[in-house]
């Protein structure tokens, strides 16, 4: 009886599911906590524990929610303009964790920083004036593009056009040279995030040039064996149908091992697998999935992992979610989330 129960309920909840593939994990009331950011600029988390980077308005914050929803400020706006001189934190797709560090590369600032998720003790990893030294004084710009792999810090510096690293507190040098980012990609830009797989491959995009001087794709760079075209604008646009310049957003290596992007003229969440990209490569959220779920937008920023499962955040609902897989969809549909993560 019970089983059979059981089947009906999920039947009917399969019919629920199809109103959204993805769930929301944290609304936004519980990420802001209080403070009085306008903008979810990124997400990140431990498998449980979630760390959100909240800029705009007159409160930028750091926030942490843990699996039962408890969210604490780790970062006030105090706390950041103390340590910054500024009112704002602009890091969208650069935040990683690292054991016990959420680590980001700032653009207001144009340095990298470290916060304890323990403690939100805040430092600098590798200060504005590091990063000027070492490029040779002409002022660095760091964009969005950054990860942490091993706990070092790779960061794209848009005034020299390379990858450069930190490992440790006021040291940088170049990972990869503009000459290299260019005879891979055939363009030295680097487009929305970047990412390492489990052997240290670094993976980003470059979105195509709606001028034609260069196209867009994802990219792979291995400092013993050089760099490797993943997937072009064609093979990408083949898969989306979207019209127009191919548009890189955030990517992640995952750790169920496919590597997962948003392309922002599609609007849709894609994923691969390294063994074949363009013969795996396959939509994971179209733009109709997105604007069906509980976001009810299109706008992702940054990619990452909850609990077993792909997850983001997006600045125009600003809420965290994720996406579950189906037989768990389903028993969201009835608002079984909660029984899940107890059988868990």
């Amino acid at each position: 009886m019970k089983k059979a129960l059981i089947i009906t309920l999920l039947g009917l909840a399969a019919g629920m599911a199809q109103a959204g593939s993805y769930y929301e994990v944290h609304d936004w009331d519980t990420i802001l906590n209080g403070n009085e950011a306008t903008s979810h600029f990124s997400a990140v988390s431990d498998g449980e524990n979630t760390y959100h980077i909240l800029s705009l308005g007159n409160q930028p914050a750091i926030t942490k929610v843990d699996a039962d929803g408890n969210a604490t400020t780790l970062v006030s706006s105090l706390d950041w303009a103390f340590a910054a001189g500024t009112t704002a934190i602009t890091a969208m797709q650069s935040v990683s964790l690292y054991r016990d560090k959420l680590i980001f590369a700032e653009t207001g600032t144009d340095a990298v920083w470290s916060v304890d998720t323990n403690t939100g003790a805040l430092s600098v990893v590798a200060s504005k004036a590091n990063i000027d030294s070492y490029i040779g004084g002409t002022g660095p710009s760091l964009l969005s593009a950054a990860s942490c792999y091993k706990g070092n810090m790779y960061f794209y510096e848009g005034d020299t056009d390379s990858i450069l690293v930190t490992n440790s507190v006021g040291y940088v040098e170049t990972y990869i040279t503009d000459t290299q980012l260019a005879s891979v990609a055939g363009t030295d830009t680097v487009s929305g995030g970047i990412s390492f797989d489990n052997s240290g491959n670094l993976i980003w995009g470059v979105s195509e040039s709606s001028k034609g001087e260069y196209p867009g794709g994802i990219y792979s760079w291995n400092c013993s064996d050089g760099g490797s075209v993943l997937l072009t604008d064609a093979e990408i646009a083949a898969v989306t149908g979207a019209t127009g310049a191919m548009q890189m957003g955030d990517i992640l290596y995952a750790p169920d091992g496919l590597v997962y992007f948003f392309e922002s003229r599609s609007d849709s969440i894609l994923s691969f697998d390294l063994s074949d990209p363009a013969g795996t490569l396959t939509t994971v959220l179209s733009e109709a999935d997105l604007l069906a779920g509980p976001a009810e937008y299109d706008n992702v920023y940054k990619l990452s992992w909850y609990d077993g499962n792909l997850a983001f955040n997006e600045n125009g609902a600003r809420g965290y979610y994720a996406v579950p897989e189906p037989m768990t969809m389903s028993l969201i549909g009835l608002g079984g989330l909660a029984l899940i993560r107890k059988r868990r």
